[in-house]
């Protein structure tokens, strides 16, 4: 051998020493195997809903609507009728010391009408047009599908409880999968 080989060989096996002579420091981990005592299963129940195809069946559902258009179009007719009864009410009472009450009384009686006449002209398109045309009246039929529903629940192991044995001492923890007869362990030296 070289001088340089058994100059590398003996730096090697000094800091292999120095390494296992120096101990663990703050923080240090290494792992080790402790001995499975006990592995009692833990149990979850689990909730399961069934849906047969033959218990499903179909119904129609109804629903009716409007646009909006003939319902915008009885305000519009009633506040035209109250401008219209007011101005005439006012008109017909101007010389009279009753020309307010005579405004506020066709405004009333205007609006009244307008409203009717209104009302009348949305019932009478409604009547007419059952077909989904812009501004009258719509139905709408859904095929819903409903099912009769079954639950049924089971119990499943969810983790284990596992008692062990480490240097002597005993200790408990949990883990999903049953370790078997040793369980694996990440210890950490911390000086106290």
């Amino acid at each position: 051998m070289n001088i340089i080989t058994k100059a590398f060989i003996t730096i090697s096996l000094l800091a292999t020493a120095a390494n296992a002579s120096a101990g663990h420091h703050r923080g240090d981990s290494f792992y080790a195997r402790g001995k499975v005592i006990a592995a009692t299963p833990i149990y979850q129940t689990v909730r399961v809903e069934h849906i047969h195809d033959d218990s499903c069946w179909r119904r129609v559902s109804h629903h009716h609507s409007s646009s909006g258009h003939y319902g915008g179009n009885e305000v519009a007719a009633t506040v035209v009728g109250a401008v219209i009864g007011g101005t005439v009410g006012h008109v017909l009472f101007k010389k009279s010391d009753l020309k307010g009450v005579g405004t506020v009384a066709g405004a009333i009686i205007g609006g009244s009408v307008g409203n009717e006449i209104g009302h009348s002209n949305h019932s009478y398109r409604k009547s007419r047009h059952s077909h989904n045309h812009s501004g009258y009246h719509h139905a709408s039929h859904r095929k819903v599908l409903h099912c009769s529903r079954e639950y049924s629940s089971f119990e499943e192991i969810s983790g284990y409880e596992v008692t062990y044995k480490y240097q002597g001492e005993i200790y408990h923890t949990r883990t999903r999968h049953h370790p078997g007869k040793k369980i694996k362990l990440r210890v950490t030296v911390d000086p106290v």
